[in-house]
């Protein structure tokens, strides 16, 4: 089909956490090897999309979960786009895709248009393991899902 490209890995590293209100997120940087990394976007949509979480931890909320920066390629250059992805009611993901079609200025969430992709996912399968594994066998761990983080991946 015309338009779709040969999916080849993408690099994919760890960059530490943030805490957004009662929230603490695991941070993730994946890019396009064709552009030139731009990580100080990603705290301005950190800042939007920290919009969508709740204030209040409510029960069965964990205050954990993990926020992907992810630099692609679009029609007029560089994509960023930001995954945050939060834990609730025990067992639930709550996610939000907000994207910058600019230098992070401007940020969009609109689920018609942005979702989390193929790279994306990687992760998200990742930290539904850890969460699995660390919050879902009868002694939760908040701490001890924090320090699993998904290895660095060099392309």
């Amino acid at each position: 089909m015309a338009g779709f490209a040969v999916f080849e890995e993408r690099p994919i590293r760890f960059d530490g956490f943030v805490s957004v209100g009662p929230f603490r997120l695991k941070k993730y940087f994946v890019y396009d090897p064709a552009v030139q990394p731009q990580p100080a976007v990603f705290e301005s949509g950190i800042d939007f999309a920290a919009k969508s979480l709740p204030a209040q931890l409510e029960p069965g909320t964990t205050g954990v979960g993990f926020v992907v920066h992810h630099q692609g390629v679009g029609p007029n250059g560089s994509v960023h786009y930001v995954v945050l992805g939060y834990w609730f009611s025990y067992n639930e993901l709550c996610l939000r895709t907000v994207a910058s079609e600019d230098d992070g200025t401007t940020w969009i969430a609109d689920d018609h248009r942005f979702s989390p992709c193929v790279w994306d996912h990687e992760i998200i399968w990742f930290e539904r393991n850890c969460y699995i594994q660390t919050m879902l066998n009868g002694k939760p761990d908040s701490e001890r899902y924090l320090a699993q983080v998904f290895r660095q991946r060099s392309v």
